[in-house]
């Protein structure tokens, strides 16, 4: 029998089954490739309705001799409309019986014959063929299932980004707003200061020397403070958009925070306050921008010094241990202490925002930007920064990872090899 496979689709299992009392007489396990179909074979009406629970089969085929042992359920609307295919092997004669049972028009048939295998063949060819269409078919569904849940899951974090951007997009414009409106009227006080000294220079100056030097100092005081709220504005735009740049290397912290208490010591005379110093005999060097800690280490000092209304300034190093997600960090912790009202409760986290002042605290006030630097500058080091209350004021504290832990904390800086055959 020359039968063509070539339309059966690798990959696609028929479920055949025969049904013959004497099977011997026909081989059709020849029909088709032993992989392409897996048959069944019966031969009795007990074993044929057994069978039909047992496997949801593609093609019944039913031989003449089986004709009267079709089981009832075979035949009901519900089981054809599963997509059984039943196929009727019959001799010529039986067909009038055959149409009187209504069996022609419920399932299809072959007449026995010269050439039914060939067509017995084409037929399970043309159903494995459609079974395997039906797979691709099923194939195709479930991936335009997957491609539309993709897609539908693509568009959903999408549309997240966006609103999360346009979130973002919204306060950096409420933020810019803010700026506007605070450094309008933070500069407003020393312009008008130094507009209406230069005035009273010019349209009638005092005859008394001492006192045009005291004008002058105002006015030179005043654009100082000036100078001071843009650098600031200026170097928290820089950290809040990344383009900071910055010089990592390794900063002996024992050297570092005398060298600033050298740089304040105008203004604690000024302020007739004194500034003590508590230091473990060492520490190792951190990982920093030896500038930027310095900005931050300023910014804290000259807060304690306008703060403080009693005493003197305290300064404490130590080294402490921190757990980062399981990993035992070694840290150096500042603290600057001062010693006056202290911070409102409320106030404790908001002094870190742009802008915050902790209420009338002070003896002057600044940009309100001080801190936000300071909290941006140590968060890049890998740092915290937070503010408490002690009986007698303020403290205000931070930490540094050592030089060696850095990259275990923030995952963005790496150490040098020298620097590292330097510890």
């Amino acid at each position: 029998m020359s039968t063509s496979h070539s339309v059966l689709r690798s990959g696609t299992t028929l479920y055949v089954l025969v049904a013959d009392s004497n099977t011997e007489k026909f081989d059709y396990r020849s029909l088709v490739p032993e992989n392409v179909v897996q048959w069944g074979f019966v031969e009795s009406e007990e074993i044929f309705a057994a069978a039909l629970r047992l496997q949801p089969w593609d093609v019944i085929i039913v031989d003449t001799t089986m004709l009267n042992h079709i089981p009832h359920d075979l035949l009901s609307a519900d089981t054809l409309a599963e997509g059984h295919e039943v196929i009727l092997l019959v001799e010529a004669e039986h067909l009038p019986q055959l149409a009187e049972r209504n069996l022609l028009n419920l399932c299809a048939y072959l007449v026995k014959g010269p050439g039914i295998e060939h067509s017995l063949g084409r037929v399970i060819q043309r159903a494995s063929y459609v079974q395997s269409l039906r797979q691709q078919r099923t194939y195709l569904e479930q991936e335009i299932e997957r491609i539309l849940t993709g897609w539908e899951l693509s568009i959903r974090d999408r549309t997240k980004t966006l609103e999360r951007r346009a979130r973002e997009l919204q306060t950096i414009d409420e933020l810019k707003n803010q700026v506007l409106e605070n450094i309008s009227h933070e500069l407003r006080a020393p312009l008008t200061v130094i507009r209406s000294y230069v005035e009273l220079l010019l349209e009638c100056p005092p005859d008394d020397e001492q006192e045009r030097l005291d004008f002058i100092r105002i006015i030179d005081s005043e654009t100082q403070r000036l100078a001071r709220m843009i650098d600031d504005v200026l170097d928290l735009a820089r950290l809040t958009a990344g383009n900071m740049v910055w010089q990592m290397d390794q900063v002996d912290v024992r050297e570092l925070i005398p060298k600033v208490i050298a740089q304040l010591q105008p203004i604690f005379r000024k302020e007739q306050l004194s500034c003590t110093l508590h230091l473990p005999c060492e520490i190792p060097p951190v990982w920093g921008d030896a500038e930027r800690l310095t900005q931050v280490l300023f910014n804290l000092i000259e807060n304690a010094v306008k703060f403080s209304t009693q005493g003197p300034i305290e300064i404490h190093a130590d080294l402490i241990s921190e757990d980062h997600d399981g990993e035992i960090i070694d840290m150096v912790t500042v603290s600057v202490i001062d010693f006056g009202p202290g911070i409102p409760h409320d106030m404790l986290e908001k002094v870190f925002e742009r802008f915050a002042q902790a209420g009338n605290r002070g003896k002057r006030r600044g940009t309100g930007l001080g801190l936000a630097i300071c909290r941006e500058i140590i968060s890049h080091h890998g740092g915290r920064i937070w503010a408490t209350n002690h009986q007698n004021g303020a403290k205000l504290t931070f930490t540094i990872p050592l030089a060696g832990h850095l990259d275990v904390i923030s995952g963005v800086h790496t150490i040098p090899d020298e620097a590292r055959e330097g510890d």
